[in-house]
């Protein structure tokens, strides 16, 4: 009640004691003491009478390294649970996450599929377009006025434009699923410009 050591050193005298088998004749019992409260007792009974008013202060001491043994032994419990709960957690998390990375790469190659697909169907009727196109461009079906050629050209540079963005929409469907390899050579920057330029004008 009092958070203090409490000795009896004959028990015989003491009118609260209640005899047990054992044959006591002097009593001690030391609260277990963690931030200010009592956990508990350490209760040590003897034959013999004034056995432990010598031994309150070892007694203290020790009581006091058994509760800090028992602080220890909840923190570590603690410690233990928590990590117990996050490993559960991370591996919960894990499964989501890998479970989430399968979901992305069919999307991912669903996606590439979906792009080749239509870059191809695009480029059977584009190359039809662009080759007949040529055909009338070079008087080869019959011929042809001035503006009507210049219209054709148009169409025949566009047509070319078209074919190189769906060549290059494939290139990156390639690279993205890793099948394309690079091989290093030396460019001419200046035509390269010239070349880029042209195809913004």
């Amino acid at each position: 009640r009092h958070g203090k050591p409490l000795i009896v050193d004959d028990l015989s005298k003491d009118k609260l004691h209640i005899p047990l088998d054992f044959p006591a004749k002097s009593e001690a019992a030391i609260p277990l003491i963690i931030k200010n409260k009592v956990i508990g007792v350490l209760d040590l009974e003897s034959m013999y009478a004034y056995n432990f008013s010598k031994y309150e202060k070892a007694l203290t001491l020790l009581t006091n390294l058994i509760a800090i043994a028992i602080e220890n032994a909840e923190l570590y419990d603690g410690i233990q649970n928590f990590n117990d709960r996050l490993q559960e957690e991370v591996d919960i998390a894990t499964k989501e996450l890998r479970r989430k990375n399968e979901e992305l790469k069919k999307l991912d190659y669903l996606k590439n599929d979906f792009v080749s697909n239509v870059s191809h169907e695009l480029r059977t009727p584009l190359t039809s377009i662009s080759g007949y196109a040529k055909l009338l461009y070079r008087e080869q079906v019959g011929l042809i006025n001035t503006e009507q050629k210049e219209a054709l050209k148009i169409i025949v540079d566009e047509s070319e434009r078209f074919t190189r963005l769906i060549n290059e929409v494939l290139d990156l469907a390639k690279l993205e699923s890793g099948k394309i390899q690079f091989k290093m050579e030396q460019v001419d920057l200046v035509n390269l410009a010239k070349t880029v330029r042209d195809m913004m004008l």
